[in-house]
């Protein structure tokens, strides 16, 4: 079956933060203003072109005009690809740090099955140190442009090259994690401190109170 729009999910990690749109970064957190946060519209694809035994998926925000990327580089850097008139704005979430010093990253599941597969690059990774101490936060870069515009459904309908946008959804129970297709082993994270930009984080024996959140809700919109 060809979807004819993509699909609408909400996200919100394992510490009930919820995923939510703030100056082209994917925030997560549970009031912003004094407001509670009710948390920003995910449209989800398949990535038709991938093993859909892996539930590869395609992320995107604002109706799917931006998408979630990890970029091309030799690291991962996770980015909202965005498609204003013709150019693609990337607005970079964070930056990768020491692989090493990076832990795991997942969503929360899902309350309906995806398939498809949508590849993405490993976006910037969550940098925390092997220690007990502080955690090591990322910058957030200024937003470069690309002169590709992307659409989710462009994406979908295999317009594009989609592995840098694509993400394995790996079911974990109640909530599910997010590896990115172009980057293994990187995951997609929250950080404990609230108002955060989600970022991407590799798999840590030791794991500690002030670890990155790999583990995500992941439900259909009402």
């Amino acid at each position: 079956m060809v979807l004819s729009g993509a699909l609408c999910f909400r996200m919100k990690d394992a510490e009930l933060k919820v995923l939510y749109l703030h100056d082209n970064q994917l925030l997560a957190g549970r009031l912003h203003a004094g407001n509670i946060i009710q948390g920003e519209e995910i449209s989800v694809v398949p990535n038709r072109s991938l093993d859909a035994k892996l539930s590869p998926v395609i992320l995107g925000v604002q109706g799917g005009s931006q998408c979630l990327s990890c970029g091309t580089g030799q690291e991962p850097t996770l980015k909202l690809e965005v498609s204003p008139i013709g150019t693609s704005l990337l607005s970079d979430l964070t930056k990768p740090a020491d692989a090493e010093a990076t832990s795991w990253v997942s969503w929360g599941p899902s309350s309906s099955p995806l398939w498809g597969s949508v590849d993405c690059s490993p976006a910037s990774p969550c940098s925390w140190p092997s220690s007990p101490a502080s955690p090591t936060p990322f910058p957030s870069p200024a937003m470069p442009f690309c002169s590709q515009p992307v659409n989710i459904m462009e994406l979908y309908l295999g317009a594009k090259e989609s592995k840098s946008f694509t993400f394995y959804r790996r079911d974990t129970g109640l909530t599910s994690s997010f590896e990115s297709a172009a980057y293994p082993g990187w995951f997609l994270c929250t950080v404990p401190e609230a108002d955060q930009p989600l970022r991407l984080t590799q798999l840590s024996e030791d794991a500690s109170w002030d670890s990155p959140i790999t583990d995500f809700y992941f439900q259909q919109c009402d």
